[in-house]
């Protein structure tokens, strides 16, 4: 391969071996030696690590750039301009058009995908859009009124929320956008209601209600479980939702040691009107393969917060569909949760748009350590050098209180599970002095010093978990949080969530991926909400502090924030945005329909023989 730029070899410095080494393939099938094609398939493949979809070229064509997350100036290079660079990877064999059976796919807009990740964008596309062009169901008008009045004695309701839950009952696709407290899960029960009410026409609906993690399915067991007592006494419901939600995985039929889902276009899932809360959890991959799994003639709704973190793999899936779906996509615009003089809502609603924080939310100087600011927000002067400080943990003690006293006292499992989630910290990152695992072991220290906690290391009564990967076995899924009690017999016993209002308890050497959970990180916290939130932000400058991730953050809390930090690293953060290169819009928008279909390909030759792909996967 011909060198590089020295601008450009230092650049790569921080590239993993993964990239190089697909750098290397795609240049030894090629045919060519260009540096540019070996720069270009490198830095696609990167791209799928922060989450992009594909490489813009037209991003990066020209441009130096920086490929550490944490600091701008790192690893500076430069990439070449982009019309050589178009043309280098045009003449290469290991690129292609798309509809070309390629490991690089190149688009006329100047997208760089690898074939995966072209291929899930591309099917996931057409499906939704033809399931936009799809005809309305039929509904019986004078019962669907009935049971609007019926709910709205008990439930009151924005108006965008009924056309939501109205959206939902009748198109094959409704995508319902709301951020925290303007009435989703709300939404969801009404359509189950009005669902059930409906007369019947052939076999009994089969309903289902699904969510990215088991947090999120189990939050939404619950929400759900609260409002049919309101709405639906009589228990109508359970003719259409014969099973409990799933995560998404579950859903599909994955296991551990499987390599594909059970469910998929050949096997489809027995469901004629799926539901997706906490959507914009979802990555590309999954959501491809949902719809895929989905039969012809079911409804999909859609529901979350568009304004949220994407999810931590590839895709921001939810915000491109709503921006590539206008017409199909009702945004709910009240909130139900903050009243109008709340600071919460009105920093929330500052964040969400970019806009200097307006008075009573903005950040008031002052010499105290706890700023003056509305009843439920406080702004914390953080310490020197990110160390905690004395203000800081004493709201820390004071939103553990009741946890800690309940572990004390030796409430049930139950109440000391539901005191623990009222409170949180969140945090930026996972490491340095504002990270996760230097906060969880302040906190652990101090309570230890204070006589709040058993002394020793590892296990102890009073220890918040979460899981960190699913486990089939146990059926704990990422993201469950649980506490460490001591049982009957002086054992110590980790007790989750459970049905019935019961926990499902394990003992410690059971459980192979958890950590302690007195704080955690905001993309953890995704799926979540708590009455009291602490968040803690670095003092320097970072990258990884977003609008988006702000504004998740804040939205975690119902009734009290307090944010540890300065108001200039703060704004900072919201006037960055996440970047998540993607053509997902645009192949959703009304005009992509009408564009004719790619060219097939043949395969290019291969060295080797070419494994088949099964059903449900890809070939790059």
């Amino acid at each position: 391969m011909a060198a590089l730029e020295p601008a450009a070899e230092a650049a790569l410095a921080s590239l993993r071996d993964l990239d190089r080494q697909f750098a290397d393939f795609v240049l030894s099938l090629g045919g060519s030696q260009d540096p540019a094609v070996w720069l270009g398939a490198a830095l696609a493949s990167h791209a799928t690590q922060a989450g992009h979809t594909c490489l813009d070229l037209r991003e990066v064509a020209g441009r130096a750039w920086a490929l550490d997350e944490e600091d701008e100036g790192l690893a500076a290079g430069r990439a070449p301009a982009l019309e050589p660079w178009l043309e280098a990877l045009r003449r290469s064999d290991a690129v292609g058009e798309p509809g070309a059976f390629r490991p690089l796919i190149l688009t006329a807009a100047g997208r760089l995908y690898l074939h995966r990740y072209f291929e899930y964008e591309r099917r996931l596309a057409e499906s939704l859009r033809s399931r936009t062009a799809g005809p309305a169901v039929a509904l019986d008008r004078k019962v669907l009124a009935r049971t609007w009045k019926a709910i709205e004695n008990e439930v009151p309701l924005a108006p965008a929320q009924r056309r939501a839950a109205e959206a939902a009952l009748e198109l094959p696709l409704a995508v319902i956008s709301g951020g925290a407290g303007t009435g989703k899960t709300t939404v969801v029960a009404c359509v189950l209601r009005l669902l059930a009410a409906q007369p019947k026409k052939g076999p009994p609906l089969r309903v289902r209600l699904a969510a990215p993690t088991g947090k999120a399915a189990n939050r939404l067991k619950e929400q759900i479980r609260d409002y049919r007592g309101r709405i639906d006494p009589e228990g109508a419901i359970e003719a259409v939702l014969r099973e409990e939600p799933a995560t998404l995985h579950r859903l599909l039929g994955g296991a551990p040691g499987l390599s594909r889902f059970r469910h998929h276009a050949a096997n489809p899932l027995a469901v004629d009107v799926l539901i997706v809360d906490e959507t914009s959890m979802v990555d590309l991959a999954l959501m491809a393969r949902v719809v895929d799994a989905l039969p012809a003639h079911a409804r999909l709704v859609l529901i979350g917060d568009e304004d949220q973190l994407p999810p931590v793999e590839v895709g921001s899936v939810f915000g491109e569909i709503c921006a590539g779906l206008p017409g199909a996509t009702i945004r709910l615009d009240r909130s139900w949760r903050f009243r109008e003089e709340s600071g919460i809502g009105a920093l929330a609603e500052s964040v969400r748009s970019g806009q200097p924080a307006r008075r009573p939310a903005e950040p008031i100087d002052s010499s105290e350590p706890v700023a003056a600011s509305p009843e439920d927000l406080a702004w914390i002067e953080p310490g020197p050098r990110d160390e905690p400080s004395d203000a800081m943990l004493a709201r820390v003690d004071e939103g553990l209180a009741a946890y800690l006293e309940a572990v004390r006292a030796g409430g049930s499992p139950e109440e000391i599970l539901k005191a623990f989630q009222r409170f949180r910290v969140l945090c930026v990152r996972r490491d340095g002095a504002a990270g996760v695992v230097t906060l969880n072991e302040a906190i652990e220290t101090r309570l230890r010093r204070r006589g709040r906690l058993e002394s020793g290391s590892g296990w102890y009564a009073g220890r918040p978990v979460m899981v960190t990967r699913n486990d089939y076995g146990l059926r704990l899924w990422n993201g469950e949080v649980g506490v460490t009690l001591r049982g009957e017999d002086g054992a110590l016993e980790v007790h989750f969530e459970g049905n019935g209002g019961e926990t499902r308890r394990f003992a410690p050497g059971r459980l192979t991926h958890v950590e302690t959970a007195f704080a955690l990180t905001v993309h953890k916290s995704q799926g979540s909400e708590f009455e009291d939130v602490l968040l803690v932000l670095p003092s320097t400058p970072s990258r990884l502090m977003t609008r988006e991730l702000l504004y998740t953050a804040v939205t975690r809390a119902r009734a009290r924030l307090a944010i540890v930090g300065s108001r200039e690293r703060f704004a900072e953060g919201v006037a960055r945005r996440l970047p998540r290169s993607s053509g997902l819009a645009d192949a959703l928008a009304p005009d992509a329909a009408k564009a004719p279909p790619p060219p097939a390909a043949a395969p290019p030759p291969e060295p080797a023989p070419r494994r088949t792909p099964v059903q449900g996967e890809l070939p790059f």
